[in-house]
């Protein structure tokens, strides 16, 4: 009888820790989970509205933004120059 009340406990105890263990588990997809990711796509926004900024502000200040992309099969370096666009104004003749 002794042998059947201690197995019991130790079913019991087991079965106890599996479900604790689950809860946490579900805790974590449900409540931590999307909790660092909602920071980290805050802090990517955050980040490309700080580029942003900069970019934008560089070309005010220098009329122009120059963006280096690397180096093509000849090793020569390659860069994309960005400056602001005016677009043309229409000048159809007045009836």
């Amino acid at each position: 009888m002794r042998d059947d009340n201690k197995k019991q406990r130790r079913l019991v105890t087991i079965l106890i820790a599996v479900i604790v263990v689950l809860l946490l588990v579900m805790a974590y997809f449900f409540l931590i989970k999307p909790g660092i990711n909602k920071f980290a796509y805050n802090k990517q926004v955050e980040g490309m509205n700080y580029a942003y900024a900069n970019l934008i502000s560089q070309i005010q200040q220098n009329n122009y933004f120059a963006l280096p992309l690397g180096t093509d099969e000849q090793g020569q370096n390659k860069t994309l120059v960005l400056v602001p666009y005016v677009p043309p104004q229409d000048q159809t003749p007045a009836e």
